[in-house]
């Protein structure tokens, strides 16, 4: 099976997607998720600096030997795993991008409020985070699965990616999560707000839509 590096925005299933490569690739999946070793008062100031992705701690591999996995998968730049592009199939999920922020705060907030920021402050400083995170050019990225069609993009990537039928996973309730219970935040205007801000991540996610889809 092909190599992967899976980059993974937060908020997108990733976590769903991230289980089913481990039970295809068993303990060939390492986690490169570095924002987790810091001190919880570090990740709170660099979060409401918007410093969750693109500092340099996430810039140092968390093995020496990355390259003795079959998939590598995290909160990351594209562009920190640049160099095993001729190695590895990259891809990504996306979301909603009104929908995904909305979700990422709600995150934050379930953990007790802990930017103490409201939500319109949150999506200015996470704008367009899929031009940061996985950049524009979506020919890089060998699949790109959409949230919204959580399963319909898993049964793409095993057709594309030629995954065996044994190790096929049971995808039933498996994308239920993302309509999500908490809605901190979610007005029409909140949401309107949202929407113009990330104007240029509508086009990369109505692309990657759309060339799923057809």
């Amino acid at each position: 099976m092909r190599k992967i590096i899976l980059v993974r925005v937060p908020r997108t299933a990733s976590t769903n997607f991230s289980d089913i490569l481990r039970f295809i690739y068993k303990n060939k999946v390492i986690r490169d998720y570095m924002w987790r070793e810091l001190p919880k008062k570090v990740r709170i100031k660099r979060l409401k600096e918007g410093g969750y992705f693109y500092d340099l701690d996430n810039f140092k591999y968390p093995e020496k030997d990355m390259r003795k996995y079959d998939v590598i998968e995290g909160h990351f730049l594209l562009e920190k795993y640049k160099e095993f592009r001729d190695e590895y199939e990259f891809i990504t999920f996306l979301r909603d991008p009104v929908e995904r922020c909305i979700s990422h705060y709600n995150f934050n907030v379930s953990r007790n409020n802990r930017l103490g920021i409201d939500i319109r402050r949150f999506a200015e400083i996470y704008k367009n985070i899929y031009k940061k995170m996985i950049g524009n050019d979506l020919s890089v990225y060998n699949f790109i699965g959409i949230t919204e069609k959580f399963d319909f993009s898993v049964n793409q990537f095993y057709e594309k990616l030629k995954i065996p039928e044994k190790l096929k996973h049971n995808l039933k309730g498996r994308g239920h999560y993302i309509k999500g219970r908490r809605k901190h935040g979610n007005t029409k205007k909140n949401r309107e707000y949202i929407r113009k801000l990330n104007k240029e991540d509508y086009k990369i996610y109505n692309m990657a839509k759309y060339n799923l889809e057809s």
